[in-house]
């Protein structure tokens, strides 16, 4: 059964306005060998506004924790030299992959 929804009151999260759910599973004891009962928690935590996941995490005893977490998260347009190829490299027209095959065809040696 799906648990309401959560809010986090984290200051550090505020500005995302992320929302969350935690959901357990529980396997009863005796069912795996188990002597006692296994509690499997999984939580989500979401940003409506960045429509992503900013953490994650995924407890189980038998494997361990497992925990994703977004942090340093900026808002501000990216460089626009990210966007720009390196001075070593240059851009270069590709031939469409049909026009290749039908050259290739063409010159193929005769057997």
């Amino acid at each position: 059964m799906a648990r309401p929804q959560l809010e986090r009151p984290s200051r550090r999260r505020r500005f995302l306005g992320p929302l969350g759910d935690e959901n357990t599973i529980t396997i009863p004891a005796g069912q795996v060998g188990n002597e006692r009962p296994i509690d499997i928690v999984d939580e989500q935590w979401r940003s409506p506004d960045l429509q992503l996941s900013v953490l994650s995490k995924h407890a189980d005893p038998r494997m361990g924790e497992t925990v994703y977490s977004l942090t340093n998260i900026s808002r501000a347009e990216p460089s626009p030299t990210l966007f720009q190829v390196p001075p070593e490299y240059t851009v270069q027209d590709k031939v469409p992959m049909d026009i290749q095959r039908i050259e290739r065809i063409e010159r193929k040696p005769p057997r």
